[in-house]
């Protein structure tokens, strides 16, 4: 059996915590978010023919992630294509299906969505505490028990990241836009003082 193994330039570079974050493959599934939110950015209204094609291209991706993983998906150098990819091809279908508006208006959705970013930041705490507390109870061996799991840590997860969305993030968020507002407006009173007394 030949085994096939990528070195990734996270591999060769010294192990500092600046090159671990940006030489890391999953910075390419980031920049494969920025790319579909950039495609979005003109309000032109979209057919349905895009979202199909891009639902095809998904199929093809998760096919072969599950076809070739096995023997291949061994690498964290690869994960963008395997994951990254097919992941991204999804939201990039979904988002253009509800731009052609073929899909209902969830007020909760849309909050989630919202606060995806606190989300993003407390999920791995609560998956953390969560795991140590299932296991010291129940055991994580069947699909039921995964299943029941996962359904928990999602939930918890978003029951921990909506109050921080609204109390904190938008709170902070608030606060520094206030903030730049007020910094913008003096720098550009004393911008007209330095003309009026060049004058």
């Amino acid at each position: 059996t030949t085994e096939i193994y990528t070195l990734s330039l996270h591999d060769a570079l010294p192990i500092y915590p600046a090159s671990i974050t940006y030489t890391s493959p999953l910075m390419l599934e980031f920049c494969l978010g920025i790319v579909v939110a950039a495609s979005f950015m003109t309000p032109a209204k979209l057919s349905l023919r895009w979202p199909v094609v891009l639902m095809v291209l998904l199929g093809a991706g998760t096919a072969y992630l599950y076809a070739f993983q096995a023997h291949f998906y061994g690498s964290e150098a690869v994960r963008p294509l395997f994951v990254g990819l097919p992941c991204a091809l999804l939201v990039a279908a979904l988002v253009a299906i509800e731009r052609c508006g073929r899909l209902p208006n969830f007020a909760f959705l849309a909050l989630v969505g919202d606060a995806s970013y606190s989300l993003y930041l407390v999920h791995g705490f609560v998956l953390g505490f969560g795991r140590r507390l299932w296991q010291h109870f129940v055991a994580i061996d069947s699909v039921l028990s995964h299943t029941l799991f996962i359904t928990l840590i999602l939930a918890a997860s978003v029951a921990t990241a909506l109050p921080i969305y609204r109390h904190l993030e938008l709170k902070v968020g608030r606060s520094l836009t206030a903030a730049l507002r007020q910094l913008q407006a003096h720098s550009s009173a004393a911008a007209a003082a330095r003309a009026a007394i060049s004058k």
